[in-house]
């Protein structure tokens, strides 16, 4: 994935640690206190929503991108975690 402005933006938004390949991304989210990975091509998405034009949107953009994707809970290294 080519990293632009924006999709830095958004990674630094979510605080999140790229792959070493650069092909997918692990952050922490507070509410859930867990650890999750996803497709760093996310980030485009998440920035859109960081950008948008609607003020409600642009404010709340992680709470919409976490109900957008569906990342995997694993541990602060990126291992997905066994579905029980």
């Amino acid at each position: 994935m080519k990293f632009t402005d924006r999709t830095q933006a958004a990674l630094e938004l979510i605080q999140g640690t790229l792959s070493d390949d650069g092909e997918s991304v692990t952050y922490y989210d507070d509410a859930s206190r867990s650890h999750y990975t996803g497709d760093a091509a996310d980030l485009e998405h998440l920035a859109g929503l960081m950008e948008s034009k609607d003020p409600e949107i642009a404010a709340s953009a992680y709470s919409h991108w976490c109900a957008w994707t569906f990342h995997r809970e694993c541990d602060a290294e990126g291992n997905v975690l066994a579905v029980v």
